[in-house]
């Protein structure tokens, strides 16, 4: 993950721009979501990552993987 993004923000009404790296973006929670996903990817049953992730329906489960068909 590699080059320069703009994000934009509102604080006070008023609307802030910095140009960061992707991977200053990056967080636990974007590695944890991946992780989970790719695990997903390789065949493991939903049930048994949806008890690590203490995801309680399948609908929200499959929500934040953010499996879309590809």
């Amino acid at each position: 993950m590699t080059g320069k993004m703009i994000v934009a923000s509102t604080t006070g009404g008023k609307r802030n721009e910095e140009v960061l790296e992707k991977w200053e973006k990056l967080t636990t929670h974007v590695a944890r979501r991946s992780i989970v996903t790719n695990i997903y990817r390789g065949r493991v049953p939903a049930v048994a990552l949806m008890k690590i992730t203490e995801y309680i329906t399948e609908r929200h489960f499959m929500q934040y993987i953010a499996i879309d068909g590809r």
